[in-house]
């Protein structure tokens, strides 16, 4: 479980107050000022962690509603909710302020009305509403971190994938499609490479670490995969290449990011759709 939590950076001290209570109950969380380094991208990084997250929260007030980048995140983390990709948006009402039309059929946390101390960087409530709120919102979380099962799996990838493709009779392996996405350049294949080493320390030294992105649906699928994981890409039944899990791609499509090596070993190109048996247990991508 992952809680990307959305705010303005004025809001910085209940934000910090909120992440600290969430981290000593075991929820992991996504804060900018924890987590974003020199030289990322904002848009692209803000982007991708919210794919990674299974929980949106979005702390409203008078500042995250005029902000842009509240705006762009609750729009993202809305697309992944309908895609089943996000379990749930949970706003909480820190100031008075208008809810978004958005989340207005949404119930929320309502703390508007709380006194509130401040104590160095961080927030402290005079008034018990907040350690009301803070257990049924852990309880929440715990309860919604939703691993869909295997006929939701099917379900999904049957939208996802064109309607000729069929699942095979063992219930870990399915059939689909594919389109292949080449890395914009060296470059990035290098980030990638150092964030791969960075999770996976054993593999410094390593003399050719391939990292491959793959779609978002698949974050559904694979719960438990971890940055520098190995994957198998195979052709022919016989021969392959292990390359390493890198992330999900930020697009919500059924494209596979990886180098030209691969590309050229599968004998696919960048652009075009292929057929792809793939075995979830084994982490196995098979080019039919």
């Amino acid at each position: 479980m992952k809680v990307f939590i959305s705010h303005s950076s004025v809001d910085k001290r209940f934000v910090r107050t909120l992440k600290s209570d969430l981290n000593e109950n075991g929820i992991d969380t996504f804060v900018d000022e924890d987590s974003l380094e020199y030289g990322d991208s904002l848009k692209e990084r803000l982007k991708e962690a919210i794919n990674d997250s299974s929980h949106f929260i979005i702390i409203l007030t008078i500042n995250a509603i005029k902000s842009d980048w509240v705006k762009n995140e609750l729009n993202e983390a809305l697309s992944m909710v309908d895609q089943r990709m996000i379990a749930k948006v949970i706003p909480i009402k820190y100031r008075e302020c208008e809810v978004p039309a958005s989340l207005e059929k949404l119930l929320y946390a309502d703390l508007s009305q709380e006194i509130v101390q401040v104590d160095k960087d961080r927030i402290a409530f005079l008034s018990d509403g907040y350690s009301n709120f803070l257990p049924r919102l852990i309880k929440t979380l715990h309860s919604s971190d939703k691993r869909l099962n295997m006929t939701e799996i099917k379900a999904m990838l049957s939208e996802t994938k064109p309607t000729d493709s069929q699942l095979t009779k063992k219930s870990n392996e399915f059939v689909t499609q594919h389109k292949i996405i080449r890395f914009k350049d060296k470059n990035v294949i290098l980030t990638y490479k150092a964030k791969i080493i960075k999770a996976s320390p054993k593999l410094l030294g390593m003399p050719n670490i391939i990292p491959i992105l793959l779609p978002t649906f698949y974050k559904a699928i694979y719960s438990s995969i971890k940055l520098g994981d190995k994957i198998r890409l195979t052709r022919e039944g016989k021969t392959f290449v292990t390359a390493y899990f890198a992330g999900f791609r930020t697009k919500t499509d059924n494209g596979i990011a990886m180098p030209a090596e691969v590309r050229r070993f599968l004998n696919v190109e960048h652009g075009k759709t292929y057929d792809f048996s793939v075995d979830i247990l084994k982490n196995i991508f098979y080019k039919l």
